[in-house]
């Protein structure tokens, strides 16, 4: 879990980026203050290199502006803009949080909160975008795909997922629903191997192989990559087998040589964080200890 520091700037870059021309990019040295922030924006060759002494708001408000300006020197456009007047909102201060306000209206939200200030949506352009970050805030699972056509989300929901969350975020838009099966795992043999695998979701083709190893914090690792298996699965304790099926069946050892279909998770703000490989399928092969 990311420092409350490291939270904070994630909502800040969250609310600039909604609107933003191009991408910007960020990274702090380390979980709390004090911290060095890189800020990038793409096209615009100079970096902002800034500080942030610590988590008060006083320097909180600093660093945004810091930003702001920035965004200005590089885009010339001011962010995150007015939904209703497209004026750029104010970072102000509000008993104890910092809230974007609009000079001009009502506009008015915490840090963080950007995306919900422009729902419903003016037009159907970020409609669905704006959704997808709607359900994910909310921890809303088990959307597998949807689209907004002519006023109405058109969405795909493995069984078990949660339909009045779902309607509740589109509100107030009218929903229209199709169901397919939950997200599953299955074992099976193969020439190759024994694979475990992810069943009715969406699985990512990259490959990772190696020594399957438990490290010193506990984490699997494949070939000294961190890993996270999508699928049910258990972790055996020491001394027993390091990997079993989602019956408790066991499946491999430490030391297999396993062979993992998947893609790298993106990699947190903080400088130096190990990105971790998603594995959506493994395939055991034997052992290299």
């Amino acid at each position: 879990m990311p420092g409350e520091t490291v939270a904070w700037l994630e909502g800040l870059f969250a609310d600039l980026s909604v609107r933003a021309p191009h991408g910007i990019t960020w990274e702090v040295d380390r979980d709390e203050p004090p911290q060095r922030l890189r800020v990038s924006l793409a096209g615009y060759g100079p970096v902002a290199d800034l500080e942030v002494p610590d988590s008060a708001l006083v320097s909180r408000l600093a660093v945004a502006q810091q930003v702001q300006r920035h965004v200005d020197a590089g885009w010339a456009v001011a962010l995150p803009p007015c939904p209703d007047h497209g004026s750029g909102l104010v970072l102000g201060r509000a008993d104890d949080e910092l809230r974007w306000r609009c000079p001009h209206g009502d506009a008015d939200c915490a840090v963080g909160d950007y995306q919900e200030l422009l729902w419903p949506p003016r037009s159907e352009y970020h409609a669905g975008s704006l959704l997808g970050e709607r359900w994910r805030r909310r921890g809303v699972r088990g959307v597998a795909r949807w689209s907004v056509q002519n006023g109405v989300v058109q969405v795909t929901l493995h069984e078990g997922a949660d339909e009045d969350a779902v309607r509740d975020a589109a509100a107030p838009l009218a929903v229209e629903l199709e169901w397919i099966p939950p997200v599953g795992w299955a074992r099976r043999q193969e020439n190759d191997g024994e694979t475990l695998a992810i069943t009715n979701a969406m699985m990512w083709l990259a490959r990772l192989d190696g020594p399957l190893r438990r490290s010193s914090s506990d984490e699997l690792q494949v070939g000294g990559t961190p890993v996270r298996l999508s699928f049910e699965h258990h972790v055996g304790a020491p001394g027993e087998p390091l990997i079993l099926d989602g019956d408790g069946v066991p499946f491999a050892n430490e030391g297999d040589r396993v062979i993992c279909a998947g893609g790298f998770a993106p990699s947190g703000p903080v400088s130096g964080d190990q990105q971790v490989f998603q594995v959506d399928q493994m395939t055991r092969r034997g052992s290299d200890a």
